[in-house]
């Protein structure tokens, strides 16, 4: 993320791998008049020698060994109680991963399709996933204040994830990296197949590389940071007495053994302690209730049949945790639950209601899925028969017999209701309970609600 107003794009792709200026630094800054008043780039830059080549570090202002850092023996001398160097003493930076470039030909940036004319093809983000996750962002800042946030002047510039699915717990940086084979050997080459986003650099042939452009943290180059992170390998140390450093094996002659040059990553580390908390619950408006209790001796003749109705109902990503299909997993995995809340915290189902991953049926394709469906007819794998997830139209169950509870409905508390894919919940509440008797006062009743609005919270599961 960055402010907006940071500094204006570079005014061309960054340079691909093979070509003019290979994997160097993109140094395509604007050139005229730049009318916005940027961080980075200032307008008195134009026509002056004051300002440093476009995305070259700037000359430093101090005399030699003036102000220098004793910790990192850097040649270069900043002082921050003093003015610029007069002469190239000011940084004049563009972004070096543009926000939009033509699909046909990257060296074009754009704002539209119309600037792409003459064969150059669509005006297309550089980074794919952008400009829904700032629109979706912006709208929800916007929502929630008077609209003069200024988080509104804060824009997403890009991503980098691994583009694997885990089904296990797997050594993070061997997806990145091909490990050392020993502590002697550093390690392979970054495996950018498995990264994105992938920005594409070239068309003709297409080269696409995964890498960040942030005028802040990339100012004189971009970067492919999870690529260099993974080669953060710690070494330097006896293998037999970490506690001494070496420079080679002879320096362990003392405790025998050998000097380690590559021991672990210490950058990838930090996952083996993390706790990934749980995404916060779609809070949606709990549209219809009906519960029928059925007779006490007879368990199999309770029913419950549901719905939550919003536009803001999304899907767990295709073959992701919260996808409740089987995917590669065995028959009677199980990745989605419903449970019955009161709204004391009490489970009413214990412990829960699963349903398993072959009643599940993607409909739409693993790009684009509409809704995720559960269907069990007879009752083969548990209480429910049918549970439908919808993007941008809502969730609804229907199920019946022993998996239902008893004293579902009642006239004087709330009831909440969380259905969970993965740790995707989706959640509501159902009040004011119309309550009425069944089968000739022998016990049975029906219970309604309807109209909820949404709840304040979603239970924590």
């Amino acid at each position: 993320f960055e402010h907006a107003y940071n500094a204006p794009d570079c005014t061309s792709q960054s340079p691909a791998p093979g070509s003019p200026g290979g994997a160097g630094v993109n140094t395509t800054c604007p050139t005229g008049s730049v009318t916005e008043d940027y961080s980075f780039f200032p307008t008195t830059c134009e026509g002056s020698t004051s300002c440093a080549a476009c995305n070259t570090a700037p000359t430093p202002n101090g005399e030699a060994g003036q102000c220098d850092n004793p910790l990192d023996g850097d040649e270069d001398s900043w002082c921050l109680d003093l003015p610029p160097n007069p002469v190239a003493g000011i940084s004049r930076l563009c972004r070096q991963v543009p926000s939009r470039v033509c699909s046909l030909d990257v060296s074009i940036t754009c704002s539209s399709d119309a600037d792409c004319s003459g064969g150059a093809g669509t005006c297309e983000a550089s980074y794919r996933a952008v400009p829904k996750q700032n629109a979706a962002c912006w709208d929800a800042i916007t929502d929630a204040g008077d609209g003069n946030s200024v988080w509104l002047n804060y824009e997403l510039i890009g991503a980098q994830w691994v583009a694997k699915r885990f089904t296990q717990c797997t050594n993070q940086v061997a997806s990145v990296i091909t490990p050392p084979a020993d502590t002697q050997t550093p390690p392979g080459p970054v495996l950018t197949e498995n990264l994105r986003e992938q920005v594409v650099l070239g068309t003709d042939p297409l080269v696409e590389r995964p890498l960040l452009g942030n005028t802040t943290m990339e100012s004189y180059n971009r970067s492919n940071c999870l690529g260099c992170h993974s080669k953060s390998y710690m070494g330097n140390f006896c293998q037999n007495d970490p506690s001494l450093q070496c420079a080679k094996d002879s320096d362990c002659t003392s405790v025998g053994g050998t000097c380690t040059l590559y021991s672990f990553n210490t950058d990838f580390v930090y996952s083996l302690k993390l706790e990934v908390g749980q995404q916060p619950g779609l809070r949606l408006p709990g549209t219809r209730l009906r519960y029928r209790r059925g007779l006490p001796w007879n368990p199999s003749s309770r029913s419950v049949q549901w719905s939550m109705t919003s536009p803001t109902v999304v899907l767990g990503l295709a073959e992701s945790a919260e996808d409740p299909r089987c995917n590669t997993d065995p028959q009677g995995t199980t990745r989605a639950f419903m449970r019955f809340v009161r709204d004391d915290g009490t489970a009413l189902a214990d412990p829960q209601i699963g349903l398993p991953c072959q009643g599940w049926r993607l409909k739409g394709n693993a790009a684009n899925p509409r809704s995720y469906e559960y269907r069990d007819p007879r009752g083969r794998w548990g209480a429910c028969s049918e549970v439908t997830i919808k993007a941008g139209e809502g969730v609804r169950a229907k199920c019946s017999g022993t998996g239902v509870p008893r004293n579902l409905a009642d006239a004087d508390a709330s009831l909440n209701v969380v259905l969970k894919t993965g740790s995707l919940r989706y959640c509501a509440q159902y009040d004011s309970f119309n309550v009425f008797p069944d089968f000739r006062g022998f016990g049975g009743l029906i219970a309604y609600s309807r109209r909820n609005p949404a709840p304040d919270i979603c239970s924590v599961w």
